[in-house]
């Protein structure tokens, strides 16, 4: 993989109950590796409905990758109300690497922060690009708060399963999640 390829799939997206919302909720990510060591990561999401197919084109930039693990999430987001909101069903199909021609710049941005290793054995170190974060949240599959407290960038989880990583900074209110494997 190198410069001038792109990771492509194409995607359909409906709500759950069209007649209740509009809304719906699904994220691709790729995680990027070269001879086994974390090289970056580079994530994909809509709130928006994808009525018919869409091909979507992630640009692999980093000539230095060698291998790839692919995440997708999607269903619904977390809330306070109901536990979810945005419940969806979405359609990934032929994920393939593809040669690309360049002709604007690329408005795609990598992943705020980077989260690694995912899926992990709960060791998890995590490292902000800009922005700074003073407190974390883990949350189970079901929206429920695994662990909580201040922000530090290594965080040990000791239960298996699949959880959410909210990362939140109290001054500006901007927070950033995203999910976790543990195995």
């Amino acid at each position: 993989m190198g410069a001038d390829k792109a990771l492509t799939f194409w995607v359909r997206t409906i709500p759950e109950n069209p007649n209740a919302s509009q809304d719906v909720y699904v994220r691709f990510g790729g995680t990027f590796f070269k001879s086994g060591n974390f090289a970056g990561n580079y994530n994909w999401q809509t709130t928006t409905r994808i009525d018919e197919f869409s091909k979507i084109a992630i640009p692999i930039t980093d000539a230095e990758t060698d291998s790839l693990v692919i995440s997708i999430w999607g269903g619904s987001i977390s809330s306070a109300v109901d536990a979810c909101e945005n419940r969806s069903f979405a359609w990934i199909d032929d994920i393939k690497i593809e040669g690309i021609t360049r002709t604007h710049t690329n408005s795609f941005q990598p992943s705020e922060v980077l989260v690694y290793p995912n899926p992990s054995d709960g060791l998890i170190h995590i490292a902000p690009r800009e922005q700074s974060f003073d407190y974390f949240q883990l949350l189970d599959a079901a929206g429920r708060v695994a662990m909580q407290g201040a922000f530090t960038p290594t965080l040990e989880i000791k239960t298996k399963g699949l959880f959410f990583l909210r990362l939140t900074n109290s001054r500006s209110g901007h927070s950033f999640t995203t999910p976790i494997a543990v195995y």
